[in-house]
């Protein structure tokens, strides 16, 4: 340390506030990094407070720098005139924490590159400053084997030594397959004695194939009934392109804003475009509208924000995340705001970034909540917007019912034709979720080879309602059609089929052998054959 009463050309060089300068008590007396090292936390010393005279004019705030092992290697100072204002020390304390929080949590995930990390918040909300060091990590048998204090103070402990060495299960109640399988998406979980929220970053492939789930690409791939990006793709042309074209903006890093109706696939495709884009090691980070409305709004959006900061402000040691605002139109004006000034303040850091941004960002929403976006918001999440087109207004609705009516059946059975006249007909308020939903009930229901008619919800009948007087006025083609549909849908089982047309058995039997109706196996008159229209 300099001598304290050589003119150094400057108030702070005279008080010996230079680089280089040591701060130990025996050596600077009362001091802020000092004191923080010696109690392990924030600590700010005042003007009054300091012994040497020609410190008394300054405020000196200083926070500890912890390992992995919990132990401090050193301290971030911040020195500056004391004004007797109260929020010059708190600013002080505040930009502190942000910064050792910042390096502990690299420091961390450097560590235990080859582990899966969790970050654990507490819906009681701890300290936003800490947000993003409050991490675990897990080894492929489950087993914790590292963790920060702050994560400690999440589950509502006062050290994180009880946390290293236990099983994941026995301190969150979740398993590690469990957790790997999220794909980085926020599970909810007990821990302890409080519910926390776990967001999950995993390890590079290579690594992540010792853990006992699938990788995270695999999981990225179709499940049954999922809308995936071929789904919305589709079979037009038009529809190829708009995705192509979303993809591509989406890789480049430039946010996107997703409008379509109820079930046209807003969330499925953000998903899709986050794994397809080779992201999946990396969390969605989801701010969704409907979670909103209690008063610890801000808090619980802060924490989502100073997380999607962490990966933002990352170097390459860290994935590139997605900031996904779901219905962000329906978020409360205030929220709004503060998500628009966090993403001014990530846009102002990425200039000149040649690496490009380190946090994708995209919002979808329902067309009718465009109105309540504010312009300060829509102007950052808007680089694009993307329309999907409903369901009733595709021109290759056909294919796309053929291939959801895939992957939903797993006897993989065909759409009969009258059916699949209904089908394209309706008009499909629901859209994709509302198809996937009603060949799930046809799949269920059916018990015949095929999915016929009579499969399928009352509000998709094109034909007639079924009465014994009005059956024997129809078309002759019509009614033998509707016959076979309902027997085939049933295995030929005449009650069943009967029940279905609202007829009696009795009458069901007259009309098959009026019109000579015969199953496909007794080689007669095939079913298939019967349908054809008359030359």
């Amino acid at each position: 340390m300099r001598d304290l009463g050589q003119n150094a050309g400057s108030d702070f060089e005279q008080a010996g506030i230079v680089d280089g300068g040591c701060w130990t008590e025996q050596i600077a007396a009362t001091n802020g990094v000092a004191m923080a090292l010696r109690h392990r936390r924030t600590m700010t010393v005042t003007g009054a407070d300091h012994y040497y005279a020609l410190l008394s004019r300054f405020m000196c705030t200083a926070t500890p720098i912890f390992d992995h092992d919990d132990q401090p290697i050193g301290a971030i100072n911040v020195s500056a005139f004391d004004r007797g204002d109260m929020r010059d020390r708190s600013f002080a304390e505040h930009i502190l924490r942000m910064a050792t929080s910042r390096i502990q949590a690299r420091l961390f995930h450097e560590r235990f590159a080859d582990h899966v990390r969790t970050q654990v918040l507490s819906s009681q909300g701890g300290l936003i400053d800490e947000a993003w060091n409050t991490l675990l990590a897990v080894d492929s048998d489950g087993v914790i084997r590292g963790a920060t204090q702050a994560a400690a103070r999440e589950l509502g402990l006062d050290s994180a030594l009880p946390l290293v060495g236990r099983k994941l299960d026995a301190v969150v109640g979740t398993t590690i397959d469990r957790l790997v399988g999220t794909r980085g998406q926020p599970l909810e979980v007990e821990g302890g004695s409080r519910p926390v929220t776990l967001t999950t970053v995993l390890p590079k492939p290579r690594k992540l194939a010792l853990y006992p789930t699938v990788t995270p690409r695999e999981t990225g791939q179709s499940r049954t009934g999922r809308i995936t990006l071929a789904d919305l793709e589709g079979f037009a042309e038009d529809q190829r392109a708009l995705i192509r074209r979303t993809r591509e903006l989406y890789r480049m890093g430039l946010p996107l804003l997703i409008t379509g109706a109820t079930g046209t696939g807003k969330r499925a495709l953000v998903e899709a475009l986050h794994f397809d884009a080779e992201l999946g090691q990396s969390p969605l980070i989801m701010i969704d509208a409907t979670d909103l409305g209690a008063a610890s709004d801000a808090l619980r959006v802060s924490h989502c924000l100073e997380h999607a900061r962490a990966f933002g402000q990352a170097g390459a040691d860290l994935p590139t995340a997605t900031l996904y605002l779901k219905d962000p139109g329906a978020m409360p004006e205030a929220v709004q705001y503060q998500i628009a000034r966090f993403l001014a303040d990530l846009e102002a850091g990425e200039l000149g970034d040649p690496s490009g941004p380190r946090l994708r960002v995209i919002a979808s929403m329902n067309g009718l909540q465009e109105q309540r976006l504010l312009p300060e918001l829509r102007s950052h999440v808007a680089g694009d917007i993307v329309r999907l087109t409903p369901l009733s207004q595709r021109s290759d609705l056909a294919m796309l019912i053929k291939r959801m009516q895939c992957r939903v059946d797993s006897r993989g059975r065909m759409i009969s034709a009258p059916a699949m006249e209904s089908l394209t007909k309706h008009d499909w308020p629901g859209n994709f979720r509302e198809l996937k939903l009603v060949l799930r009930r046809a799949s269920l229901v059916s018990a015949g080879s095929e999915i016929g008619l009579h499969d399928l919800p009352d509000r998709l009948f094109t034909a007639l309602p079924p009465s014994t007087a009005r059956i024997e006025s129809r078309n002759t083609e019509t009614e033998r059609a509707w016959l076979e549909d309902a027997l085939a849908s049933t295995n030929w089982n005449m009650s069943a089929a009967a029940r279905r047309c609202g007829i009696s058995r009795a009458t069901m039997h007259r009309r098959v052998t009026a019109l000579a109706i015969t199953r496909p196996s007794d080689g007669r008159r095939s079913v298939l054959g019967s349908r054809k229209a008359p030359h």
